[in-house]
């Protein structure tokens, strides 16, 4: 019941958004770095994030693919990540800003383990943290460096800290 309720407040949220006279729309795509207690390394490959800006507030859709290389290198594990998030800046300048930010996340799991030539699929619901630097090119264009933290919770990976560098378009 509460999961119907966060989307219905989702949607409230990015319909009524856009009718905000100061609202800046973007999108962005970049790279991430990732580790796990259960896995050697990760990687975020052209995550795609949608969402609108307004004043100090950012309200987004992310979209990261996070595939990762488990301590048995023939084996396979990948997160396909959904999640609406907001960012608060909290220190702003003409060109920088800082801040931080929450999320919900809807994850999908996929695991492949090698020893017994099986496939396992899990979608569980997570949250994730995030803190960062904007800095802005010009009037369009901004670049996102920060770290991210994903809690998963699951026995396969319970969560994941991580370095990302994005690059947003302003329209």
């Amino acid at each position: 019941m509460y999961k119907e309720f966060i989307v219905k407040v989702c949607i409230v949220i990015l319909i009524t958004m856009p009718l905000h006279s100061d609202t800046v729309k973007y999108i962005s795509t970049g790279l991430g770095i990732y580790s796990a207690k259960s896995a050697e390394s990760g990687f975020d490959f052209l995550p795609i994030e949608f969402g609108y800006k307004i004043n100090n507030h950012k309200v987004y859709l992310g979209m990261p693919h996070l595939i990762f290389i488990p301590k048995n290198e023939d084996d396979s594990l990948s997160l396909l990540n959904y999640s609406i998030n907001y960012d608060y800046s909290y220190y702003k300048n003409n060109n920088y800003s800082f801040y931080i930010g929450v999320g919900l996340s809807l994850i999908k799991l996929d695991y492949t383990d090698s020893t017994i030539d099986k496939e396992y699929s899990y979608t569980k619901l997570g949250s994730n943290l995030k803190t960062g630097f904007l800095y802005s090119i010009n009037e369009s264009f901004n670049i996102n460096c920060g770290l991210k933290y994903l809690y998963v919770n699951h026995n396969l990976i319970k969560d994941t800290l991580g370095y990302f560098t994005n690059i947003e378009y302003n329209f």
